[in-house]
Protein backbone atom coordinates (compact mmCIF):
# COMPACT_ATOMS: atom_id res chain seq x y z
CA UNK A 1 0.00 0.00 0.00
CA UNK A 2 2.89 2.19 0.98
CA UNK A 3 5.01 1.05 -1.99
CA UNK A 4 1.10 1.67 -4.33
CA UNK A 5 1.05 5.60 -2.85
CA UNK A 6 4.30 6.54 -3.43
CA UNK A 7 4.15 5.39 -7.15
CA UNK A 8 1.11 7.51 -7.01
CA UNK A 9 3.18 10.06 -5.45
CA UNK A 10 5.88 10.45 -8.30
CA UNK A 11 3.33 10.53 -11.39
CA UNK A 12 2.24 13.95 -10.19
CA UNK A 13 3.24 17.40 -10.34
CA UNK A 14 2.35 20.73 -8.87
CA UNK A 15 0.50 22.33 -11.82
CA UNK A 16 1.88 25.85 -12.63
CA UNK A 17 -1.64 27.47 -12.99
CA UNK A 18 -2.11 27.19 -9.22
CA UNK A 19 -2.05 31.31 -7.23
CA UNK A 20 -1.06 30.84 -3.52
CA UNK A 21 -2.71 33.59 -1.70
CA UNK A 22 -0.04 35.12 0.75
CA UNK A 23 -0.58 34.47 4.67
CA UNK A 24 1.00 36.14 7.60
CA UNK A 25 3.25 34.10 10.35
CA UNK A 26 0.82 33.33 12.30
CA UNK A 27 -2.03 31.82 9.72
CA UNK A 28 -3.38 28.39 10.31
CA UNK A 29 -4.56 27.70 6.59
CA UNK A 30 -3.36 29.37 3.50
CA UNK A 31 -6.23 29.69 0.34
CA UNK A 32 -5.24 28.63 -3.26
CA UNK A 33 -7.28 29.16 -6.11
CA UNK A 34 -6.50 26.52 -9.19
CA UNK A 35 -7.02 28.23 -12.18
CA UNK A 36 -7.35 24.99 -14.12
CA UNK A 37 -10.48 24.66 -12.40
CA UNK A 38 -11.55 27.76 -11.25
CA UNK A 39 -11.80 26.55 -7.27
CA UNK A 40 -10.37 27.94 -4.30
CA UNK A 41 -9.90 26.24 -0.97
CA UNK A 42 -8.43 26.64 2.28
CA UNK A 43 -5.37 24.32 3.18
CA UNK A 44 -4.19 23.70 6.32
CA UNK A 45 -0.67 25.47 6.00
CA UNK A 46 1.23 22.16 6.68
CA UNK A 47 -0.29 20.72 3.59
CA UNK A 48 0.07 24.13 1.63
CA UNK A 49 3.51 23.98 2.58
CA UNK A 50 4.34 20.05 1.23
CA UNK A 51 1.95 21.02 -1.81
CA UNK A 52 4.90 24.25 -2.88
CA UNK A 53 8.01 21.62 -1.86
CA UNK A 54 6.63 19.26 -3.71
CA UNK A 55 6.65 17.19 -0.63
CA UNK A 56 3.91 15.06 -1.88
CA UNK A 57 4.67 11.94 0.11
CA UNK A 58 3.44 13.87 3.21
CA UNK A 59 0.12 14.07 2.11
CA UNK A 60 -3.00 11.16 2.92
CA UNK A 61 -4.45 9.28 -0.05
CA UNK A 62 -7.77 11.92 0.51
CA UNK A 63 -5.44 15.30 0.27
CA UNK A 64 -3.88 13.27 -2.97
CA UNK A 65 -7.30 12.90 -4.78
CA UNK A 66 -8.91 15.79 -3.73
CA UNK A 67 -6.00 18.20 -5.16
CA UNK A 68 -5.99 16.15 -8.03
CA UNK A 69 -9.47 16.58 -8.46
CA UNK A 70 -9.12 20.59 -8.29
CA UNK A 71 -5.91 19.94 -10.68
CA UNK A 72 -3.72 21.46 -8.11
CA UNK A 73 -1.89 18.39 -8.67
CA UNK A 74 -1.47 17.14 -12.54
CA UNK A 75 0.08 13.67 -14.28
CA UNK A 76 4.05 14.43 -14.07
CA UNK A 77 4.31 14.02 -17.78
CA UNK A 78 1.61 16.90 -19.21
CA UNK A 79 2.49 19.56 -20.81
CA UNK A 80 0.06 21.71 -18.96
CA UNK A 81 0.24 24.42 -21.87
CA UNK A 82 -1.10 21.88 -24.70
CA UNK A 83 -3.70 20.54 -22.45
CA UNK A 84 -5.79 23.62 -21.52
CA UNK A 85 -5.42 24.74 -25.13
CA UNK A 86 -6.76 21.26 -26.25
CA UNK A 87 -9.08 21.87 -23.67
CA UNK A 88 -10.10 25.19 -25.11
CA UNK A 89 -10.22 24.01 -29.01
CA UNK A 90 -12.25 21.23 -27.84
CA UNK A 91 -14.60 24.07 -25.78
CA UNK A 92 -14.93 25.67 -29.46
CA UNK A 93 -15.31 22.18 -31.35
CA UNK A 94 -18.09 21.11 -29.04
CA UNK A 95 -20.28 24.21 -28.69
CA UNK A 96 -23.86 24.07 -29.06
CA UNK A 97 -24.30 27.12 -28.47
CA UNK A 98 -25.28 29.61 -31.57
CA UNK A 99 -24.59 32.84 -30.14
CA UNK A 100 -25.45 36.02 -32.24
CA UNK A 101 -24.56 39.87 -31.22
CA UNK A 102 -27.45 41.76 -33.97
CA UNK A 103 -27.22 45.29 -34.16
CA UNK A 104 -30.87 46.66 -35.31
CA UNK A 105 -29.43 50.33 -35.90
CA UNK A 106 -26.31 52.38 -36.47
CA UNK A 107 -27.67 55.00 -34.35
CA UNK A 108 -26.90 56.18 -30.63
CA UNK A 109 -27.82 59.01 -28.82
CA UNK A 110 -25.00 59.38 -27.60
CA UNK A 111 -20.99 60.91 -28.12
CA UNK A 112 -18.64 59.14 -26.07
CA UNK A 113 -15.30 60.86 -26.22
CA UNK A 114 -14.10 57.28 -26.18
CA UNK A 115 -16.39 55.87 -28.66
CA UNK A 116 -14.59 54.53 -32.12
CA UNK A 117 -17.63 54.42 -33.86
CA UNK A 118 -19.56 56.42 -36.70
CA UNK A 119 -23.36 56.59 -36.20
CA UNK A 120 -25.68 56.73 -39.06
CA UNK A 121 -29.53 57.06 -39.01
CA UNK A 122 -29.66 53.41 -40.63
CA UNK A 123 -31.83 50.64 -39.38
CA UNK A 124 -32.41 47.32 -41.27
CA UNK A 125 -34.28 47.03 -43.73
CA UNK A 126 -36.93 44.34 -44.94
CA UNK A 127 -34.17 42.33 -46.80
CA UNK A 128 -31.92 42.40 -44.06
CA UNK A 129 -33.90 41.18 -41.56
CA UNK A 130 -34.95 38.55 -43.69
CA UNK A 131 -31.47 37.88 -44.29
CA UNK A 132 -30.40 37.47 -41.02
CA UNK A 133 -33.46 34.83 -39.90
CA UNK A 134 -31.76 32.83 -43.57
CA UNK A 135 -28.49 32.75 -42.10
CA UNK A 136 -29.89 31.99 -38.58
CA UNK A 137 -31.71 29.14 -40.23
CA UNK A 138 -28.91 28.07 -42.32
CA UNK A 139 -26.88 27.82 -39.34
CA UNK A 140 -29.26 25.79 -37.37
CA UNK A 141 -29.52 23.06 -40.25
CA UNK A 142 -25.64 22.88 -40.26
CA UNK A 143 -25.46 21.96 -36.38
CA UNK A 144 -27.16 20.68 -33.57
CA UNK A 145 -27.51 23.30 -31.06
CA UNK A 146 -28.79 23.62 -27.77
CA UNK A 147 -29.21 26.96 -27.79
CA UNK A 148 -29.65 29.69 -29.65
CA UNK A 149 -29.09 33.19 -27.96
CA UNK A 150 -29.64 36.54 -28.89
CA UNK A 151 -27.73 39.83 -27.89
CA UNK A 152 -28.98 42.79 -28.53
CA UNK A 153 -26.27 45.55 -29.14
CA UNK A 154 -25.15 48.61 -30.54
CA UNK A 155 -24.15 51.25 -31.91
CA UNK A 156 -27.79 51.65 -29.51
CA UNK A 157 -30.18 48.46 -29.99
CA UNK A 158 -33.17 50.49 -28.34
CA UNK A 159 -33.33 53.31 -31.56
CA UNK A 160 -34.20 49.98 -33.34
CA UNK A 161 -36.77 48.19 -31.31
CA UNK A 162 -39.15 47.98 -34.10
CA UNK A 163 -36.39 45.80 -35.33
CA UNK A 164 -36.23 43.92 -31.82
CA UNK A 165 -40.31 43.22 -32.34
CA UNK A 166 -40.10 41.73 -35.81
CA UNK A 167 -36.90 39.82 -35.15
CA UNK A 168 -37.76 38.07 -31.66
CA UNK A 169 -40.64 36.15 -32.59
CA UNK A 170 -39.41 34.73 -35.63
CA UNK A 171 -35.77 33.99 -34.04
CA UNK A 172 -38.00 32.02 -31.36
CA UNK A 173 -40.05 29.91 -33.88
CA UNK A 174 -36.55 29.29 -35.25
CA UNK A 175 -35.46 28.04 -32.11
CA UNK A 176 -38.46 25.88 -31.36
CA UNK A 177 -38.07 24.32 -35.31
CA UNK A 178 -34.51 23.59 -34.18
CA UNK A 179 -35.26 22.48 -30.73
CA UNK A 180 -32.98 24.52 -29.33
CA UNK A 181 -33.65 27.16 -25.98
CA UNK A 182 -33.98 30.45 -26.90
CA UNK A 183 -32.13 33.22 -24.61
CA UNK A 184 -31.76 36.81 -24.99
CA UNK A 185 -29.64 39.57 -23.73
CA UNK A 186 -28.96 43.56 -24.49
CA UNK A 187 -26.30 45.93 -23.94
CA UNK A 188 -27.46 48.90 -23.78
CA UNK A 189 -26.69 52.67 -23.02
CA UNK A 190 -30.12 53.18 -20.57
CA UNK A 191 -31.20 56.11 -22.22
CA UNK A 192 -34.60 54.99 -23.81
CA UNK A 193 -34.32 51.90 -21.03
CA UNK A 194 -38.23 53.53 -19.85
CA UNK A 195 -39.88 51.47 -17.40
CA UNK A 196 -42.14 50.12 -20.44
CA UNK A 197 -39.55 49.48 -22.41
CA UNK A 198 -38.17 47.20 -19.89
CA UNK A 199 -41.13 45.30 -19.69
CA UNK A 200 -41.34 44.91 -23.52
CA UNK A 201 -37.92 43.78 -23.76
CA UNK A 202 -38.79 41.13 -20.61
CA UNK A 203 -41.97 40.08 -22.87
CA UNK A 204 -39.48 39.52 -25.39
CA UNK A 205 -37.34 37.38 -23.84
CA UNK A 206 -34.36 39.39 -22.57
CA UNK A 207 -33.07 38.40 -19.23
CA UNK A 208 -29.95 40.42 -18.77
CA UNK A 209 -29.23 43.86 -18.94
CA UNK A 210 -26.01 45.66 -19.38
CA UNK A 211 -25.75 49.75 -18.65
CA UNK A 212 -22.66 51.66 -18.60
CA UNK A 213 -22.39 53.99 -15.91
CA UNK A 214 -19.02 56.18 -16.08
CA UNK A 215 -19.15 57.58 -12.36
CA UNK A 216 -21.79 59.48 -11.15
CA UNK A 217 -23.21 62.97 -12.85
CA UNK A 218 -20.05 64.66 -12.66
CA UNK A 219 -17.83 62.20 -14.66
CA UNK A 220 -20.61 60.37 -16.82
CA UNK A 221 -22.05 63.58 -18.44
CA UNK A 222 -18.81 64.84 -19.45
CA UNK A 223 -18.33 61.58 -20.90
CA UNK A 224 -21.30 59.70 -22.13
CA UNK A 225 -23.68 63.19 -23.51
CA UNK A 226 -25.84 63.50 -25.83
CA UNK A 227 -24.71 64.11 -29.80
CA UNK A 228 -25.88 67.63 -29.14
CA UNK A 229 -24.07 68.07 -25.96
CA UNK A 230 -27.05 67.05 -22.97
CA UNK A 231 -26.53 65.40 -19.73
CA UNK A 232 -27.99 61.74 -19.35
CA UNK A 233 -27.25 60.42 -16.17
CA UNK A 234 -29.85 61.47 -14.35
CA UNK A 235 -31.96 59.75 -16.63
CA UNK A 236 -30.29 56.58 -17.26
CA UNK A 237 -29.88 56.44 -13.37
CA UNK A 238 -33.80 56.66 -13.13
CA UNK A 239 -34.27 54.16 -15.67
CA UNK A 240 -32.42 51.64 -13.87
CA UNK A 241 -34.05 52.30 -10.44
CA UNK A 242 -37.54 51.69 -12.21
CA UNK A 243 -36.57 48.49 -14.16
CA UNK A 244 -34.72 46.81 -10.67
CA UNK A 245 -37.96 47.78 -8.59
CA UNK A 246 -40.30 46.38 -11.04
CA UNK A 247 -42.70 43.39 -10.04
CA UNK A 248 -41.46 41.90 -13.23
CA UNK A 249 -37.52 42.38 -12.20
CA UNK A 250 -37.58 40.02 -9.25
CA UNK A 251 -39.87 37.41 -10.43
CA UNK A 252 -38.56 36.62 -13.57
CA UNK A 253 -34.46 36.48 -12.14
CA UNK A 254 -33.95 39.38 -14.66
CA UNK A 255 -30.02 40.49 -13.91
CA UNK A 256 -28.79 44.00 -14.25
CA UNK A 257 -24.65 44.68 -14.59
CA UNK A 258 -23.75 48.02 -14.55
CA UNK A 259 -20.49 48.70 -16.60
CA UNK A 260 -18.09 51.31 -15.24
CA UNK A 261 -15.26 52.54 -18.44
CA UNK A 262 -12.44 53.98 -16.20
CA UNK A 263 -9.69 55.98 -17.08
CA UNK A 264 -7.60 58.80 -15.90
CA UNK A 265 -10.42 61.26 -16.14
CA UNK A 266 -12.71 59.41 -13.97
CA UNK A 267 -11.17 56.99 -11.67
CA UNK A 268 -11.38 59.19 -9.02
CA UNK A 269 -15.18 59.47 -9.37
CA UNK A 270 -16.33 55.45 -9.22
CA UNK A 271 -15.90 55.76 -5.19
CA UNK A 272 -18.74 57.68 -5.65
CA UNK A 273 -20.63 55.45 -8.17
CA UNK A 274 -20.47 52.63 -5.42
CA UNK A 275 -21.88 55.23 -2.75
CA UNK A 276 -24.99 55.99 -4.80
CA UNK A 277 -26.02 52.57 -5.56
CA UNK A 278 -25.96 51.18 -2.29
CA UNK A 279 -27.54 54.51 -1.11
CA UNK A 280 -30.34 53.29 -3.50
CA UNK A 281 -30.26 49.78 -2.07
CA UNK A 282 -29.42 48.34 -4.94
CA UNK A 283 -26.67 45.71 -3.40
CA UNK A 284 -29.08 42.07 -4.27
CA UNK A 285 -29.94 43.76 -7.43
CA UNK A 286 -27.48 45.00 -9.79
CA UNK A 287 -23.77 43.74 -10.31
CA UNK A 288 -21.21 46.49 -10.91
CA UNK A 289 -17.78 45.45 -12.81
CA UNK A 290 -15.01 47.92 -14.12
CA UNK A 291 -13.44 48.47 -17.79
CA UNK A 292 -10.40 50.00 -18.39
CA UNK A 293 -10.53 51.97 -21.80
CA UNK A 294 -9.50 50.27 -24.76
CA UNK A 295 -8.48 50.96 -28.58
CA UNK A 296 -11.70 50.81 -30.66
CA UNK A 297 -9.72 51.11 -33.69
CA UNK A 298 -9.42 54.92 -32.41
CA UNK A 299 -6.36 56.05 -29.39
CA UNK A 300 -8.33 55.87 -26.57
CA UNK A 301 -5.98 53.44 -25.32
CA UNK A 302 -3.63 56.30 -24.31
CA UNK A 303 -5.81 57.71 -21.94
CA UNK A 304 -6.19 54.10 -19.70
CA UNK A 305 -4.62 54.10 -16.39
CA UNK A 306 -1.28 51.74 -16.46
CA UNK A 307 -2.89 48.40 -15.64
CA UNK A 308 -0.40 48.06 -11.81
CA UNK A 309 -2.72 51.13 -11.33
CA UNK A 310 -6.11 50.33 -12.85
CA UNK A 311 -5.56 46.93 -10.56
CA UNK A 312 -4.55 48.40 -7.26
CA UNK A 313 -7.42 50.93 -7.77
CA UNK A 314 -9.74 48.02 -8.25
CA UNK A 315 -9.01 46.06 -5.91
CA UNK A 316 -10.08 49.25 -3.27
CA UNK A 317 -13.19 49.56 -5.11
CA UNK A 318 -13.81 45.55 -5.05
CA UNK A 319 -13.09 45.93 -1.29
CA UNK A 320 -16.01 49.07 -1.21
CA UNK A 321 -18.06 47.11 -3.10
CA UNK A 322 -18.09 43.84 -0.34
CA UNK A 323 -18.00 46.59 2.99
CA UNK A 324 -21.20 47.74 1.06
CA UNK A 325 -22.89 44.83 0.91
CA UNK A 326 -22.17 44.02 -3.10
CA UNK A 327 -20.91 40.64 -2.55
CA UNK A 328 -21.45 38.91 -6.14
CA UNK A 329 -19.37 41.91 -8.22
CA UNK A 330 -16.10 41.97 -9.07
CA UNK A 331 -14.62 39.14 -7.83
CA UNK A 332 -12.69 36.02 -9.53
CA UNK A 333 -13.89 33.76 -12.11
CA UNK A 334 -15.63 30.49 -11.22
CA UNK A 335 -15.29 28.62 -14.41
CA UNK A 336 -12.38 28.27 -17.23
CA UNK A 337 -12.41 30.47 -19.94
CA UNK A 338 -12.09 27.76 -22.99
CA UNK A 339 -13.90 30.16 -25.46
CA UNK A 340 -12.44 33.63 -25.02
CA UNK A 341 -14.74 35.21 -27.59
CA UNK A 342 -16.62 34.79 -30.39
CA UNK A 343 -13.95 35.67 -32.78
CA UNK A 344 -11.97 32.11 -31.64
CA UNK A 345 -15.54 30.48 -31.66
CA UNK A 346 -16.89 29.17 -34.88
CA UNK A 347 -20.73 29.59 -33.87
CA UNK A 348 -20.55 33.00 -32.82
CA UNK A 349 -21.14 36.46 -35.47
CA UNK A 350 -22.40 39.86 -34.69
CA UNK A 351 -24.56 41.21 -37.77
CA UNK A 352 -25.19 45.14 -38.34
CA UNK A 353 -28.02 47.10 -39.95
CA UNK A 354 -26.08 46.66 -43.52
CA UNK A 355 -26.28 43.06 -43.10
CA UNK A 356 -22.59 42.83 -42.74
CA UNK A 357 -21.52 39.55 -40.55
CA UNK A 358 -17.99 39.64 -38.83
CA UNK A 359 -16.84 37.48 -36.09
CA UNK A 360 -15.66 39.87 -33.50
CA UNK A 361 -18.34 42.77 -32.27
CA UNK A 362 -15.15 45.51 -32.44
CA UNK A 363 -15.33 45.97 -36.16
CA UNK A 364 -18.93 47.48 -37.03
CA UNK A 365 -19.23 50.91 -37.75
CA UNK A 366 -15.79 51.51 -37.30
CA UNK A 367 -14.16 53.68 -40.11
CA UNK A 368 -10.77 52.10 -39.09
CA UNK A 369 -11.38 49.02 -40.74
CA UNK A 370 -12.56 48.05 -44.16
CA UNK A 371 -15.45 46.00 -43.86
CA UNK A 372 -14.93 44.07 -47.01
CA UNK A 373 -11.63 42.99 -45.61
CA UNK A 374 -12.81 42.09 -42.05
CA UNK A 375 -16.49 40.90 -42.70
CA UNK A 376 -17.77 37.29 -42.94
CA UNK A 377 -20.30 38.19 -45.67
CA UNK A 378 -23.45 40.33 -46.17
CA UNK A 379 -26.31 38.71 -45.26
CA UNK A 380 -28.48 40.98 -48.37
CA UNK A 381 -25.58 41.00 -51.09
CA UNK A 382 -23.62 37.89 -50.87
CA UNK A 383 -25.54 34.16 -50.85
CA UNK A 384 -24.90 32.89 -47.44
CA UNK A 385 -22.88 29.59 -49.00
CA UNK A 386 -20.33 32.22 -49.88
CA UNK A 387 -19.50 33.47 -46.57
CA UNK A 388 -15.50 33.15 -45.87
CA UNK A 389 -14.46 30.41 -43.54
CA UNK A 390 -11.49 32.03 -42.79
CA UNK A 391 -12.35 33.66 -39.53
CA UNK A 392 -9.75 36.27 -37.99
CA UNK A 393 -8.25 35.46 -35.19
CA UNK A 394 -9.23 31.69 -35.34
CA UNK A 395 -5.77 30.61 -35.30
CA UNK A 396 -5.69 32.26 -31.69
CA UNK A 397 -5.22 29.11 -29.27
CA UNK A 398 -2.33 27.48 -32.27
CA UNK A 399 -0.32 31.51 -32.33
CA UNK A 400 -0.20 31.23 -27.93
CA UNK A 401 0.48 27.45 -27.96
CA UNK A 402 3.64 28.68 -30.96
CA UNK A 403 4.89 31.60 -28.17
CA UNK A 404 3.70 34.25 -30.62
CA UNK A 405 2.31 35.72 -27.41
CA UNK A 406 3.21 36.25 -23.58
CA UNK A 407 -0.25 34.07 -23.25
CA UNK A 408 1.79 31.15 -23.23
CA UNK A 409 4.10 31.38 -19.88
CA UNK A 410 1.04 33.02 -18.11
CA UNK A 411 -0.57 31.63 -15.12
CA UNK A 412 -3.68 33.36 -16.08
CA UNK A 413 -4.20 31.78 -19.82
CA UNK A 414 -6.80 28.64 -18.30
CA UNK A 415 -9.50 31.85 -16.64
CA UNK A 416 -8.56 34.24 -19.01
CA UNK A 417 -7.79 32.91 -22.51
CA UNK A 418 -5.94 35.57 -23.77
CA UNK A 419 -8.78 37.81 -22.81
CA UNK A 420 -8.91 39.32 -26.35
CA UNK A 421 -7.08 38.13 -29.87
CA UNK A 422 -8.09 41.15 -31.77
CA UNK A 423 -5.94 43.27 -29.39
CA UNK A 424 -2.63 41.42 -29.22
CA UNK A 425 -2.59 41.13 -32.81
CA UNK A 426 -2.63 44.85 -33.34
CA UNK A 427 -0.30 45.60 -30.78
CA UNK A 428 -2.02 45.98 -27.69
CA UNK A 429 -1.70 43.73 -24.83
CA UNK A 430 -4.59 42.71 -23.48
CA UNK A 431 -3.79 41.57 -20.49
CA UNK A 432 -6.62 41.56 -17.40
CA UNK A 433 -5.88 43.70 -13.85
CA UNK A 434 -6.59 39.81 -12.58
CA UNK A 435 -2.98 39.51 -13.74
CA UNK A 436 -1.68 42.15 -10.83
CA UNK A 437 -4.70 41.50 -8.41
CA UNK A 438 -5.59 37.90 -8.09
CA UNK A 439 -4.29 37.12 -4.69
CA UNK A 440 -6.10 40.38 -3.28
CA UNK A 441 -9.53 39.96 -5.14
CA UNK A 442 -9.06 36.26 -3.79
CA UNK A 443 -9.11 37.33 -0.26
CA UNK A 444 -12.45 39.45 -0.46
CA UNK A 445 -13.89 36.77 -2.82
CA UNK A 446 -13.32 34.10 -0.03
CA UNK A 447 -14.71 37.12 2.48
CA UNK A 448 -18.04 37.22 0.58
CA UNK A 449 -18.47 34.04 0.54
CA UNK A 450 -18.22 32.89 4.14
CA UNK A 451 -20.72 36.19 4.53
CA UNK A 452 -23.03 34.60 1.59
CA UNK A 453 -23.18 31.24 3.31
CA UNK A 454 -23.80 32.71 6.46
CA UNK A 455 -26.52 34.10 5.26
CA UNK A 456 -28.15 31.71 3.76
CA UNK A 457 -27.90 29.20 6.91
CA UNK A 458 -29.64 32.09 9.00
CA UNK A 459 -32.80 32.28 6.24
CA UNK A 460 -32.76 28.38 6.58
CA UNK A 461 -33.00 28.43 9.93
CA UNK A 462 -35.63 30.83 9.31
CA UNK A 463 -37.84 29.13 7.13
CA UNK A 464 -37.19 26.00 8.97
CA UNK A 465 -38.47 27.60 12.81
CA UNK A 466 -41.23 28.66 10.53
CA UNK A 467 -42.27 26.01 9.34
CA UNK A 468 -41.88 24.25 12.74
CA UNK A 469 -44.26 27.15 14.20
CA UNK A 470 -46.75 26.78 11.43
CA UNK A 471 -46.98 22.88 12.08
CA UNK A 472 -47.46 23.86 15.52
Amino acid sequence: MILQLKTMVMDFKLSKYVEFVPTHGTAKSQLIYSLRTAKSCWLPIGIAKAIKDNAFDLLSEKDLDFLKEIEVLVPASENELKAVLYANNEAVSSSRVLSLSVQPTAQCQLGCDYCGQKHDKKKMTSLVRNGLLERVRMRLCAKSYQVLHITWFGAEPLLGMSEIRYLTPKLIELSTEFGCRYSSSIVTNGLSLKLRVFNELVGLGVTKFEVTLDGVAASHDLRRPTKSGEKTFDIIFRNILNAVNSPRYGSEKINMSIRCNVDKDNYSEVDALIDLLAENDLQNKVQLYFAPIHSWGNDAHLNALETAKFAEQEVKWIAKLYAKGFYRSCLVPRKRKEIVCMAVSKDGEVVDAYGNVFNCTEFPYVPTYDANEVMLGNVQFNPLDTFSDKRLFSDWNEDVENGYFPCATCKLLPICGGACPKSWYEGNPACPSLKENLSQRLKIDALALSKINAEAEREDEASQRQKASLQF
